[in-house]
């Protein structure tokens, strides 16, 4: 369903504009939907919410109060902490490009500064009530949605930022956030992850294998499991974070045309703890033909969201991929949905990581394929600044390519 806000009225002494559904506009809206799609409510509305200001938080991927616990070859792209808490388990295995801050000033202050974010996301005002309802199969303009008990989210929820990239979505969630096995959240037209904020009155879980986008501030827990991927952040405020095989890349906002693209962290560190200036890719760093020119430690291409169309089928494929060397092994996550199709390609692993160009790289790997093992897939992308090139071609035959918009794709390389 996708949600139309409609008919607008300002409230007495406040500059925030509310959107209400009217029954005429609901009933045109679903008479005018096509067979394909019985459950659309179409139309646009004007973004309200705004972005909290993360402070020292924003460089920080993943943030407990307590512990921060970890299972298995995760990858978090940014940096890791706890305060007032000093436990941190699970790295190694699990592979940091950032700094780890246990129970430091800098990790004291970050979670400080996410009290604050979390305060002011509670305190928006309500665009939408979706109390009641699985966030599954929506389709949501941006805005604030608050839901007064538990969400839940099974399948794919859609986020629609009408070609504004400064579009930002906002969910109140009085209790527990949970997604079930295998769910996504996904932006199109324009939307950036770094624009998503999850403010959950207790604890969040996300469930095995889901693709979820934006910042998750959590009252309590955050629990994210086997294979949940986050282009976001999970910030704990008071209690802990638990971890399974999971990749996690701290999403910022892209500079828009006209203006300096920037890394995928805006206050990043290089591998081993080591500073990096931020700057996005380096082409002195890399040669074409192989792997980065001395610098194998940390070469790293992500898209925290990206929608192309696919060929056969001419349908939007929206993808979610982090790949590259990190403190000189070789790591990744990518997931693909065909939109029309329903195909879905999982990357299993990542065989070959090739820089073809300054900023182009050739991923290889193996996948799964709507669940099914046995098949490659090779992806050939390149940071273009406002003209990202996308490709990807699975051993099934299926085929897909295009150019990106709003600068969603960066590559991170050695200074």
């Amino acid at each position: 369903m996708i949600i139309k806000q409609n008919r607008r009225f300002s409230l007495a002494g406040g500059s925030r504009t509310r959107y209400l559904l009217t029954l005429p506009v609901l009933a045109a809206a679903l008479w005018a939907c096509t067979a394909q799609q019985p459950e659309d409510v179409v139309a646009s509305q004007q973004a309200l919410a705004t972005a909290p200001t993360l402070g020292t938080a924003q460089s920080f991927a993943v943030l407990a109060s307590s512990t921060l616990t970890n299972t298995g070859p995760s990858t978090v792209i940014g940096d890791i902490g706890v305060s007032p808490g000093m436990a941190i388990t699970g790295f190694p295995p699990g592979i940091v490009t950032g700094t780890v801050h246990a129970g430091d000033a800098a990790a004291a202050q970050a979670r400080a500064d996410v009290v604050t974010a979390y305060n002011a996301l509670a305190s928006d005002a309500c665009d939408l009530d979706l109390t009641g309802q699985d966030l599954g199969g929506l389709t949501l303009a941006p805005g604030v949605y608050c839901l007064s008990s538990a969400a839940q989210l099974t399948g794919a929820l859609t986020l629609d930022a009408q070609g504004n990239p400064s579009a930002v979505f906002v969910f109140q969630i009085g209790s527990t956030l949970t997604s079930a096995a295998n769910s996504s959240v996904m932006m199109i037209n324009g939307g950036q992850p770094c624009n998503v904020f999850w403010q959950v009155g207790t604890s969040a879980t996300v469930g095995a294998g889901t693709a979820f986008v934006g910042d998750i501030l959590a009252l309590t827990s955050i629990t994210l499991t086997t294979g949940a991927n986050v282009s976001g952040r999970a910030l704990a405020r008071n209690g802990a974070v638990t971890m399974d095989t999971n990749q996690i890349v701290a999403a910022t906002c892209a500079a828009q045309p006209g203006t300096s693209a920037s890394s995928s962290s805006s206050s990043s560190t290089g591998a081993g703890g080591s500073s990096s200036s931020g700057t996005g890719a380096s082409s002195s760093s890399t040669a074409a033909g192989g792997e980065p020119a001395g610098c194998t430690s940390a070469d790293w291409m992500t898209a925290n969201q990206g929608w192309i169309l696919g060929t056969p089928t001419g349908h939007q494929g929206d993808f979610i991929l982090g790949a590259g060397y990190v403190n000189s092994v070789l790591k990744g996550f990518f997931r693909y949905t065909d939109l029309g199709s329903g195909e879905i390609v999982v990357a299993t692993d990542v065989t070959s990581y090739t820089v073809t160009g300054p900023t182009s790289r050739q991923i290889t790997g193996h996948a799964t394929v709507n669940g099914v093992a046995g098949f490659t897939y090779t992806i050939n992308a390149t940071d273009g600044g406002a003209n990202d090139v996308f490709s990807l071609a699975v051993s099934d035959g299926y085929h897909a390519n295009g150019v990106l918009s709003h600068l969603l794709l960066s590559v991170v390389s050695c200074p």
